[in-house]
């Protein structure tokens, strides 16, 4: 009788890497929240791939397994802050100028940012001037 055999994984040609930053601070949060037996139970892996994609060690990190992650934490700890997704998708090359002048902005002065952002009209208002909202 002949033995059933698993195809080999195929090498991902392009791998969407999640930043090294959000694994840190999903790690702190299971940590110190519902643990990582937890939360890996809920996301329906092992404690050594969370282990793995929280450490970034062994290829683990992947969009997948860090948004499955994501949302067990969210369904462990519903009152919680909710972590933003791993990955964003961009609709243009306008989206895309946004999110490198925030990056930018990010690498000069977190604090700033992060305030400015708690007053989005602010921001709007000295992105796009006074104009009225359509």
């Amino acid at each position: 009788m002949p033995t059933a055999t698993m195809a080999p994984r195929r090498k991902t040609e392009h791998p969407v890497q999640v930043h090294p930053e959000y694994l840190a601070e999903l790690r702190r949060r299971i940590e110190a929240g519902p643990g990582m037996r937890a939360v890996a139970r809920a996301a329906k892996m092992s404690r050594t791939t969370l282990w793995s994609l929280l450490t970034g060690t062994a290829g683990r990190s992947t969009a997948d397994a860090a948004e499955r992650a994501r949302r067990a934490l969210a369904k462990l700890e519903p009152a919680g802050a909710p972590m933003p997704p791993p990955i964003v998708s961009v609709r243009g090359p306008a989206h895309h100028a946004w999110i490198v002048l925030g990056e930018q902005l990010l690498a000069e002065d977190p604090a700033a940012v992060l305030a400015a952002t708690s007053s989005p009209a602010s921001v709007r208002a000295a992105v796009l001037g006074r104009r009225r909202r359509r």
